[in-house]
């Protein structure tokens, strides 16, 4: 407060100055103008004080709106101080020749009568302090020019009111430069959003006050956010660390997609990309799309699936189907069209005219950056008929629950005839949910070990339980059953069913007795409908698939059942399907 009223008093002592130099300026002009008669070089003095006069009330008015800093008032006083006595000087000589004519009896004054008592020599001393009274001025100018300076640099280190709000102006220092993957990049103070929610709640407010497309993935957080140079992925660990003044963050909208993704053409524009480029990263040269693929298990949420990527044509049609209609205008002859996407927030055609997408298009047909990772519609997983360890996955993620595919083979792991090769199983099993049912994995090696001994014999033995693990599978399995026996009777008929229904669809010859037992539990089965009445899942032994209409479908060249031969017949290079290039 101290402060601020320093600078208002200086501002108050430099505008007294100017009060009372212009009433003695003023002495001094009244004096000149009673003169009749007057030479013209005199006249110009007279005229060159008029001027004085008129410069000191100018000063008089800017400094009784303008306080000077600190450091500007010091020289501004010592300019002050230098004006003020020449000014006085003049005020003096003005005084001294005024009580000379008035001490005669003649009332009318005339240049010759103020010669007999203005000398050359006064004449000019009143030009000296004329000149001086004029170079403080422009001393004085000059401060108040660097204070303009001063101000106007201020004022470029203010940032821009980029959304028009009130708390957007403040020093660059304490603001972030903000690109949110949609419109025009704006900065915002650092305070509002010191974590990463107050950026989601700041976000969310431009969205929805002014409907943009992505709404939704603001608020459920379904972005990234990278440096400036999108060198490095900003989280909640290094947030306060990265986000800070004079900093800048760019955004990218995190989707998924069931289908594939073509790897030389943008997944927008369809435009031809560089050969060679890699399959994590890409931009287009066309509809300007960053593109970053990742593997399933690098976002372990599940998101909206991307709407482009079906038709070549999709994203030229919304191109069209968003440009305002000009009837009077025509392009020009060598202008070129662009694919560039309109900006969201600009008026578009009348949407009750447009489909749904153009109308109101989703984010990934609009936005700047892209996150997309591939998820399959059914999470296939292929285990071995009697370890029930994994042959293939078809992701690496559990957001789609498991529809298990038992497949007649050896495991590699466990067997007795030391057959070996590569596949999806080299995990622990011990947090596999699949083995949830049967109280957890090593509950499952105790009811193999104890229950199913021509079972355990065939996955190897100790291969399958070691001798130094067989008493941690024995009380896993009592810690899980004791006192729930008919519950255990359920899950080891349901594994034995399990078993000998694959054995018999792969026409391995069964005991008369089991074989029994098989046809009349698939009978009760089909009575109680606990199989799928639309997809014959278990086994698709026969690569086939059963669809909603009844009709099977040949599966034999799909992806995954060729892949599932690969590895079986030792030719699978060991890279997981889903993994990307660098």
């Amino acid at each position: 407060m101290a402060e601020a009223f320093g600078v208002v008093a200086s501002g108050l002592g430099v505008a007294s100055l100017a009060i009372q130099t212009v009433e003695n300026l003023n002495k001094v002009i009244n004096f000149c103008e009673s003169i009749k008669e007057v030479p013209t070089d005199i006249q110009r003095l007279f005229l060159e004080l008029q001027i004085l006069s008129n410069v000191v009330s100018a000063i008089q008015l800017v400094y009784e709106k303008h306080s000077l800093s600190e450091s500007s008032e010091v020289v501004t006083r010592k300019c002050r101080d230098l004006v003020r006595l020449d000014i006085s000087k003049l005020l003096s000589l003005s005084l001294e020749l005024e009580r000379k004519l008035n001490s005669g009896k003649r009332i009318t004054r005339t240049w010759a009568r103020v010669q007999t008592v203005l000398s050359e020599s006064k004449i000019a001393t009143l030009r000296g302090h004329l000149e001086r009274a004029k170079t403080g001025l422009q001393l004085l100018q000059g401060c108040h020019i660097f204070e303009d300076i001063r101000a106007l640099k201020a004022m470029s280190s203010q940032t821009p009111k980029s959304l028009g709000n009130y708390w957007e102006t403040g020093e660059v220092e304490d603001h972030v430069k903000i690109d949110d993957g949609l419109e025009k990049p704006f900065y915002l103070p650092v305070d509002l959003y010191s974590s990463p929610q107050g950026f989601i709640d700041i976000l969310s407010h431009k969205y929805k006050s002014k409907k943009l497309p992505g709404l939704t993935q603001i608020k459920r957080g379904h972005f990234s956010v990278f440096d400036w140079n999108e060198n490095r992925a900003i989280d909640l660990n290094n947030w306060t660390t990265v986000v800070k003044g004079r900093s800048g963050i760019k955004l990218a909208f995190i989707m998924m997609t069931w289908h594939g993704l073509p790897r030389d053409k943008c997944i927008r524009c369809y435009k031809p990309q560089e050969r060679g480029i890699s399959r994590r990263y890409s931009k287009c040269t066309s509809c300007g799309l960053e593109l970053r693929r990742v593997e399933p298990d690098a976002i372990p949420f599940e998101t909206e699936d991307i709407s482009i990527g079906f038709s070549p044509n999709q994203y030229r049609d919304y191109i069209l189907a968003s440009r305002p209609k000009s009837s009077s205008a025509s392009p020009a002859p060598n202008s070129k069209p662009t694919s560039s996407p309109p900006s969201p927030s600009k008026p578009k055609p009348n949407p009750r005219k447009l489909p749904a997408f153009y109308a109101d298009p989703p984010i990934d047909a609009v936005c700047k950056r892209l996150i997309v990772k591939w998820e399959p519609i059914w999470n296939f997983v292929h285990r071995y008929l009697h370890c029930r360890c994994i042959l293939r996955l078809s992701t690496p993620s559990h957001l789609i629950p498991e529809q298990t595919l038992l497949v007649f083979a050896l495991c590699p792991r466990h067997n007795n005839t030391g057959i070996s090769y590569r596949d999806y199983g080299d995990i622990d099993y011990n947090t596999d949910k699949y083995f949830a049912r049967f109280g957890g994995y090593k509950a499952f090696q105790g009811i193999l070990y104890l229950f199913a001994a021509n079972v355990f014999e065939t996955l190897g033995g100790e291969r399958f339980l070691p001798k130094e693990e067989k008493d941690e599978a024995v009380e896993a399995f009592d810690g899980r059953w004791r006192g729930g026996i008919e519950g255990f009777r359920k899950v080891l008929r349901e594994y034995v069913f399990e078993v000998n229904d694959e054995l018999e669809r792969v026409e391995f010859e069964l005991p008369e007795q089991a074989l029994r037992e098989l046809k009349e539990e698939r009978a009760r089965r089909r009575n109680e409908e606990e199989w799928s009445d639309g997809v014959d899942f278990p086994g698709l032994h026969d690569c086939t698939l059963v669809g909603p209409d009844g009709e099977r479908r040949d599966l034999s060249k799909a992806p995954m059942v060729m892949e599932v031969n690969e590895i079986l017949e030792g030719r699978w290079d060991g890279k997981p399907h889903w993994a990307l290039d660098d």
